[in-house]
């Protein structure tokens, strides 16, 4: 008997691809769309969709889509991202998931053909591409430490076949936006503030490391001047993220050391 599934779909201003997304999944039974009160018009095309609930609320992406899943009716749950599609060739395979109520498995890994800068990433950042995607319900939940963390989860876990499409970038300035605001709350967290950030050298180190990764040791290279590209965009992930520890640990320590030395660190700047 074929089971039913609900999608968890975090969204924030997303006007311009979440109509793409959304005609892809049709098919499913439940839509949950948690938005952080957008104001470019996301909800209203959300809510053309039949099968779509729409819900807004402020926190973390994470936390949201732990609130989707708690929303969510059906036994099987699929987390999913406004700039991704599904294939028909995942779609059919998802289905036969239903159907046999994962053959045993309690969740999914799922692989992506992962597109930058309007061009697909086959080699280098595009390499390793799987992420824990379709799980039963109360077999998977984010723990909510940061951006980019992976799903804690249980039971007995398998690999989906085909991939889908993930569009992550598609200009150099929605690449900046978005590492902005991913840097940004990292540095939020507790554990950010409560020591100084890594020194400039330690920085470097990782920048440079994680290029050596990308482009060389997984092959970015072969995909040319885009790949290229792709490798040098992630180091000032971690130029702007050690950048926003730094000045919050600062700001904390001189708060702590009472206004005049704080209003000293402010004039320095």
């Amino acid at each position: 008997m074929k089971k039913h599934l609900s999608v968890i779909i975090p969204t924030y201003r997303v006007k311009k691809i979440i109509e793409s997304c959304l005609k892809s999944l049709q098919w499913a039974d439940e839509i949950i769309i948690v938005d952080m009160f957008s104001e470019d018009g996301t909800p209203d095309i959300c809510r053309k969709f039949s099968n779509v609930k729409v819900v807004q609320r402020h926190d973390y992406i994470f936390a949201n889509v732990n609130f989707g899943i708690d929303m969510a009716a059906s036994e099987w749950v699929m987390r999913w991202d406004s700039d991704e599609i599904m294939t028909e060739e995942l779609h059919k395979e998802i289905m036969e998931v239903l159907e046999k109520d994962g053959y045993g498995y309690d969740g999914f890994y799922c692989k992506c053909r992962l597109f930058m800068f309007g061009k697909e990433v086959k080699r280098g950042v595009g390499k390793y591409t799987y992420r824990k995607q379709i799980f039963k319900k109360g077999h998977a939940r984010y723990e909510v430490r940061g951006e980019h963390e992976e799903m804690e989860s249980k039971g007995k876990w398998g690999y989906l076949k085909n991939p889908y499409l993930h569009y992550s970038y598609d200009s150099v300035s929605s690449f900046i936006r978005k590492t902005r605001y991913y840097t940004a709350i990292n540095s939020e967290e507790p554990e950010a503030t409560e020591s100084p950030a890594p020194s400039v050298y330690v920085t470097i180190y990782k920048c440079i490391r994680f290029f050596v990764l990308f482009y060389f040791q997984w092959y970015g290279f072969m995909d040319g001047w885009h790949g290229l590209l792709v490798s040098f965009f992630r180091g000032p992930y971690y130029i702007w993220q050690d950048d926003k520890m730094k000045r919050l640990f600062k700001k904390r320590k001189y708060k702590a050391q009472g206004p005049e030395k704080h209003y000293k660190a402010v004039l320095e700047k």
